[in-house]
């Protein structure tokens, strides 16, 4: 099965408006909240060809226990879907414990407040927290172009699409197991993607960046960024009072800044 990233999630619990007053001093472009038929709210930060999901809940108790179990960061590892009856089949021919396919929606609201329709998808779950301490998913859009909208793709930091996801793990070949029985493409390590790599490191590769990285389990720590002009996201990051390092031709972002996850931008 072809492997190509759809989103990432990002987990904010009932910190939404945080979430997106934080990923906007960041230089991102996020998109009005969204608010899904299953309960939950979200903003999107859109790229070409994938995004990232700011999600959780307004206000009062968690919609969804599934949120709301795990802690703030990033949690979701979600891949393009084209037919999700044939990749429940194909997935559960492969031993990966997953869950039948469940449809939901959610109206696209744009910046005058308009309805430019209702955003519809099919997910394909495996079983939370198999392979890694998170959730992994396929997601099948049936109305796209209500979700990459042309308008939402330009970010002033330079951003044009995720890069890498990096997990963080005590055994780095168990994700990875699993994202081989997934797709059978794993090599040395890592998974390649159409624009990006998905690839498992230990606990102590990251713990400059992740200090608390010794006290978690496996989960996925870091995103890496591919940026038009790395000058122009330093420009932007040193405008807006955002602290990075700078080192090897990339810029990082401490998980503080972020709602926990950690960051790095590559032109």
């Amino acid at each position: 099965m072809k492997a190509q990233l759809d989103h990432l999630v990002v987990d904010v619990h009932d910190r939404l408006d945080e979430g997106e007053r934080r990923w906007k001093r960041l230089g991102f472009h996020v998109t009005p909240r969204g608010r899904h038929s299953l309960g939950s709210a979200n903003n999107l930060v859109i790229f070409d060809t994938d995004y990232l999901e700011l999600l959780g809940w307004e206000g009062g108790p968690p919609a969804r226990a599934d949120l709301a179990d795990f802690p703030i960061g990033l949690n979701g590892l979600v891949f393009r879907d084209w037919e999700n009856a044939s990749t429940y089949a194909l997935m559960l021919k492969n031993g990966v414990p997953v869950q039948e396919p469940r449809s939901f929606h959610r109206p696209v609201e744009l910046e005058d407040g308009s309805i430019a329709g209702d955003a519809r998808f099919t997910t394909t779950r495996l079983v939370s927290r198999t392979g890694f301490d998170g959730r992994t998913y396929f997601c099948q859009h049936e109305t796209p172009d209500l979700v990459w909208r042309d308008a939402w793709r330009a970010h002033p930091n330079g951003v044009t699409g995720v890069a890498r996801v990096v997990i963080a793990a005590a055994d780095p070949a168990k994700p990875m197991a699993m994202l081989n029985a997934m797709f059978g493409t794993v090599q040395d390590g890592r998974l390649p993607l159409a624009k990006a790599v998905v690839e498992a490191v230990p606990h102590a590769a990251l713990g400059a960046l992740l200090p608390e990285a010794g006290g978690r389990g496996d989960y996925l720590a870091l995103v890496g960024f591919h940026v038009a002009s790395l000058a122009a996201t330093e420009a932007l990051f040193t405008a807006n009072g955002i602290p990075f390092t700078k080192a090897a031709g990339k810029l990082a972002v401490a998980p503080a800044e972020t709602m926990n996850v950690a960051l790095e931008f590559t032109a």
